[in-house]
């Protein structure tokens, strides 16, 4: 019926092999969504050290993903008025929507209340 050559056929077969354990990855994070965290590279310390917002200097900032040189001066300038007490409050500057907000949170240190 189908003709294939050898070549043909493990690209077929490499297709099936991606498309039966995309499926399997697919159903075993869907029904336990708490792997994605065991998973996460950022989490990693060795990897991606995380930097305490209030004592990071303007270069630490700047190597957090999302985190240009100008925001990281809106960062800084913030920080002389106040010492940030929650995450929350980077929202209120200028450049940091919610989507780069909630990636630069992954790279911060816990704010611990004085």
């Amino acid at each position: 019926m189908f003709y294939l050559t050898k070549e043909e056929r493990l690209v077929v077969i490499y297709f099936g092999t991606v498309l039966v354990l995309g499926s399997l990855f697919y159903h075993i994070f869907k029904q336990n969504p708490n792997l994605w965290n065991m998973i996460d590279i950022v989490e990693s310390q060795k990897i991606y050290p995380k930097i305490d917002l209030n004592k990071a200097s303007r270069k630490q900032l700047i190597k957090i993903p999302q985190v240009g040189p100008s925001t990281a001066d809106r960062i800084l300038e913030y920080r002389k008025k106040k010492s940030f007490q929650d995450f929350d409050e980077l929202k209120s500057i200028k450049g940091i929507s919610n989507s780069k907000y909630k990636t630069i949170i992954l790279y911060l240190k816990p704010i611990h209340s004085p």
